[in-house]
């Protein structure tokens, strides 16, 4: 039986090459944001062999949209990368990885305040993303190494205790 694993990144070793100078290049810089505590990245083993990268960090996600008197920021996780092995891609790693990545991000949220999961997807998965759960929205200050993304975000939100006190409130 096959095994997908993440294992924590222990060096500066790039997880893979791929095809794009900026993904190679936050693969390099992972284990130096990883030992500052800046994030968690991760080298993706399939059978034990290195496949692929990711990283979460911790961001502040400012959201007119839901602001609280004169707070706009609110704590999100973003996956700052997920690479795959060119080899490995259409073989559904990439949605498991996925999920594995929301999964411990929700559990952050339970201990934690994490109010969202980020993403800059590129806007030829936007649909792929739309189907997993993630909402675009409108980022400010994007980065200009985000060309041909989209931002997306996955709400932790519990919309119906958010609904029972603002229904309480009026």
């Amino acid at each position: 039986m096959a095994t997908l694993e993440l294992e924590v990144v222990q060096d500066d070793t790039p997880s893979v090459t791929c095809e794009f100078p900026s993904l190679n290049q936050m693969m390099k810089d992972a284990y130096y944001r990883t030992i500052l505590k800046q994030a968690k990245a991760y080298h993706i083993l399939y059978n034990g062999k290195r496949i692929g990268g990711c990283m979460v960090k911790f961001v502040l996600l400012c959201d007119e949209e839901y602001t609280v008197g004169d707070d706009d920021s609110f704590p999100a996780c973003e996956i700052s990368y997920l690479v795959l092995d060119e080899t490995m891609r259409g073989k559904r790693i990439g949605r498991y990885v996925l999920d594995m990545l929301i999964k411990e991000t929700r559990d952050w949220a339970e201990k934690i305040p994490i109010r969202f999961l980020i993403i800059e997807a590129f806007a030829n998965l936007r649909n792929w993303y739309e189907g997993i759960g993630f909402k675009t929205y409108d980022r400010a200050q994007k980065s200009p190494a985000y060309i041909n993304t989209v931002s997306m975000r996955m709400d932790f939100a519990d919309r119906e205790e958010l609904e029972r006190y603002a229904e309480s409130q009026f």
